[in-house]
């Protein structure tokens, strides 16, 4: 079973996003997955509180007190490829615990100054108790002419901070899928979902999956 952590200290950054996004993608591909949400918030159950029939495309593990390897031990047992860990906003916490684990750790990232310079501290903290871990940044809310995402990329790369080459931009149909417990592979064809589709096409080739 693969594991993919989705971190970082900055809100808003879009990590729950991604993380049902992803799970949706390779839930609509056959492959059997389930999110581990680590954030107190509980913002996982909040997205899946929404969806009107109640029926979910995926596992959600939501037990802050559950022991994630006792957790992952389960779902590996139970035959799932695919774990994908959501955590709070914070560089405590779970941030220090899940790169234990993971196959590759995800680090979304608005492109603005803020962001861009809270990436560079998680990641920081991150490659000095991890320095074998392998993490990317995501760059989400992209809006593609604006300067900023240029500079938020050069920042990125002098950082020595692997980007992924896909995108998430700033689009509607994140909001509206997510306000009703559904992922864009939920919708007819659209946009967010050939990025969501790229990002995981790019995270195959990275872990091997």
């Amino acid at each position: 079973m693969k594991v993919i952590a989705v971190t970082g200290q900055k809100g808003g950054s879009g990590k729950t996003t991604l993380s049902v996004n992803l799970a949706g993608y390779f839930a609509s591909n056959g492959v059997p997955v389930a999110i581990l949400d680590r954030d107190p918030q509980n913002a996982v159950r909040t997205w899946a509180d929404q969806r009107a029939d109640g029926e979910l495309p995926f596992n959600i593990h939501d037990e802050l007190d559950a022991k994630i390897p006792v957790i992952l031990g389960v779902l590996k047992k139970a035959d799932f490829k695919v774990c994908i860990i959501d955590t709070a906003p914070t560089v405590g916490g779970a941030f220090l615990e899940v790169p234990h684990y993971a196959d590759l750790v995800l680090m979304p990232c608005r492109p603005s100054l803020l962001d861009i310079q809270s990436l560079v501290d998680s990641f920081a903290i991150l490659s000095a108790k991890f320095p074998k871990v392998l993490a990317m940044a995501v760059l989400t809310q992209v809006t593609e002419r604006l300067q900023i995402t240029k500079k938020s990329e050069k920042v990125l790369s002098e950082a020595s901070i692997r980007i992924l080459n896909t995108r998430i931009g700033s689009r509607a149909i994140y909001q509206n899928t997510f306000s009703e417990g559904k992922t864009v592979f939920d919708s007819k064809k659209n946009h967010g979902a050939k990025e969501i589709q790229a990002i995981a096409e790019e995270i195959k080739i990275l872990i091997g999956l």
